[in-house]
């Protein structure tokens, strides 16, 4: 089993978003090709990881983020990931088209520039 640690569970948190996002956008773009697999994405396979860590990994607070805690078993269906990463264009068109608005929170513009700026960029 492999064990996660702060990037590696923003990474999962990243492939999530992407995942949702690239899921709807390939439903608005077509049809999936005569294998099942949709266009432009890989078929990720079902299976069990560590997510997390534990205190034996370093000093929580510092090293290990509380966050992070506690360490425990995932499993995963198999999912489908885009190959490519989405743009700000198509992420602009599909809460568009789905008619959501953009996460945001301008207190914290380092994690969502475009709260403060007045939308994803075009």
């Amino acid at each position: 089993m492999k064990k996660l640690g702060v990037m590696g569970f923003l990474s999962l948190g990243l492939i999530c978003l992407v995942l949702f996002c690239g899921t709807s956008l390939a439903g608005m773009a077509g049809a999936a090709p005569s294998n099942g697999t949709p266009e432009d994405m890989v078929l990720i396979p079902a299976g069990k990881f560590l997510m997390g860590s534990s205190p034996k990994d370093g000093r929580v607070g510092f090293t290990v983020g509380v966050d992070e805690l506690p360490q425990h078993p995932v499993e995963l269906t198999a999912y489908y990931l885009d190959r490519y990463e989405v743009t700000a264009k198509q992420y602009r068109k599909f809460i568009e088209t789905m008619g959501r608005k953009p996460p945001g929170d301008p207190r914290f513009p380092e994690i969502y520039p475009w709260a403060r700026e007045g939308g994803v960029p075009k």
